[in-house]
C-alpha cells in the first residue's frame, strides 16, 4: 500500500506538459517537467521533480545608462546626435561641451576630441553626425560640415553661413546628415528650409524643399521629421516624397527617428510625449515605450535614437544628460521544486 504526499499535484503537471499546446503568441508561457532525483531510504523514496516556466515577453524595458550632467570624461551636457562607427562604437556629440565623445555599447567612455572655437576640429553649434562605411566622421557644427577619422583627426570641412548652394542657415543644432548607398552626403539645412546633397569632399551637388529635423535611412529610402509640422515622410533619394505620415497624436514633435534593421520598425521620439513610439512601416502604432521624466528609466526631451542588431534601443535624453538603452523580448524562467515521498510497504 502508498501512502502518497503531493501526488496529485505531480499528476495535473505532467498531465499539462503532456496536452498539446495551442500555438504561442509572444507572451504565453511554456513549461517543462524534468526529475531532479530520486533517492531511497529503507522504504521511502524520494523524488524531486522540477518545473521550469519560460514566458517570454514583448513589452519594451529598461537595460543601462550612462552619462548625467558635467564636463568629465563620459559625461554630458546635451547629447545631441548619436552614431554607430564601424565596430558598433557609439558616438556622441556633445553640445554644450563642444566635443565628440565614444563609448563602447556598456557606455564605457573609450575617447573624445573637439573644444569650444570656430578653428578646425572645434566646435561652436554640435549639430548631426554620421558615420561612412570609410571611417569617415561626418560632423554638422553650426554653419560647416567637418570631416574626422574615428581616432578625432581633422580631415576637412566645407560650408559657411547664407542661402547660396553649399552654404547653411546659421544657429541650427538640429540639423541632421545622413550618407546615401552612393556614399553621398546629405545635410538637413533647417534654416532654410532644405536639404543639400554633397560628395565625399564637399562638393555642392544638389539641394531639394525638404523641411525637417532629422533623418533616417531605410536602405533604398530615407525619412524625414519634421518637429514643427508633426509628420515623418519618405522620400527615394531622388528626393521623390513616397509617403507621409501623421500629424499624429501618438508622436507628437517627432524630431528623432531609428529604422531596425529589419526595415519593419520605426522608433520616434519627440518632445511633446516624452515617449517612444514604434510604427510599422504604414503608421500604425505598434507600441509605446517610456514614461516622461527624469529619473533613469525614464524619457524627457529625446533627441536622437540608434537600434541595433541585438533589439537595443539607444536613445540620447537631452532630460537627464544621458544615453539610455531600452529593449525587448526579455526571457524569465521561473523554477519551482515538487517534493514528492512515497512511502511503500514492502
Amino acid at each position: 500500500m502508498k501512502f502518497i504526499s503531493g501526488f496529485l499535484l505531480l499528476l495535473v503537471m505532467l498531465f499539462l506538459a503532456a496536452c498539446p499546446a495551442k500555438s504561442a503568441s509572444p507572451t504565453d508561457p511554456t513549461a517543462s517537467t524534468n526529475t531532479v532525483s530520486s533517492t531511497t531510504n529503507g522504504n521511502v523514496v524520494t523524488n524531486v521533480t522540477q518545473v521550469v516556466t519560460t514566458t517570454i515577453s514583448t513589452n519594451y524595458f529598461y537595460k543601462r545608462s550612462w552619462g548625467g550632467y558635467g564636463t568629465a570624461d563620459g559625461q554630458m551636457d546635451l547629447g545631441n546626435d548619436i552614431a554607430f562607427g564601424l565596430d558598433f562604437q557609439i558616438y556622441v556629440t556633445d553640445l554644450d561641451n563642444n566635443r565628440i565623445q565614444v563609448f563602447d555599447t556598456n557606455g564605457n567612455f573609450l575617447r573624445k576630441w573637439g573644444s569650444v572655437g570656430t578653428g578646425n576640429g572645434q566646435f561652436s553649434l554640435l549639430g548631426g553626425m554620421a558615420i561612412s562605411t570609410d571611417g569617415k566622421v561626418y560632423v554638422f557644427d553650426n554653419n560647416r560640415v567637418q570631416v574626422f577619422t574615428t581616432n578625432g583627426v581633422y580631415l576637412n570641412k566645407w560650408g559657411s553661413s547664407g542661402t547660396g548652394n553649399g552654404q547653411f542657415g546659421s544657429g541650427e543644432v538640429l540639423n541632421k546628415i545622413l550618407i546615401d548607398p552612393n556614399g553621398d552626403i546629405w545635410v538637413i539645412d533647417r534654416g532654410n528650409s532644405r536639404a543639400q546633397k554633397f560628395d565625399t569632399n564637399g562638393t555642392y551637388l544638389a539641394q531639394y524643399a525638404i523641411s525637417g529635423e532629422t533623418m533616417r535611412r531605410d536602405g533604398t529610402n530615407f525619412w524625414v521629421g519634421s518637429y514643427s509640422a508633426g509628420t515623418i515622410k519618405k522620400f527615394d533619394f531622388a528626393a521623390n516624397l513616397g509617403q507621409t505620415l501623421g500629424p499624429s497624436t501618438n508622436y507628437s514633435s517627432p524630431g528623432a527617428l531609428a529604422i531596425n534593421q529589419a526595415g519593419d520598425r520605426i522608433f520616434v521620439g519627440g518632445d511633446g510625449l516624452h515617449k517612444i513610439a514604434v510604427l510599422d512601416m504604414s503608421g500604425s502604432l505598434k507600441a509605446m515605450f517610456g514614461n516622461p521624466g527624469t529619473n533613469i528609466n525614464e524619457i524627457k526631451y529625446v533627441r536622437s535614437i540608434l537600434v541595433d542588431s541585438q533589439t537595443n534601443i539607444y536613445v540620447a535624453n537631452q532630460g537627464d544628460y544621458r544615453i539610455k538603452v531600452f529593449s525587448w523580448g526579455i526571457q524569465t524562467n521561473a523554477t519551482t521544486n515538487f517534493v514528492t515521498t512515497v512511502v511503500t510497504n514492502n
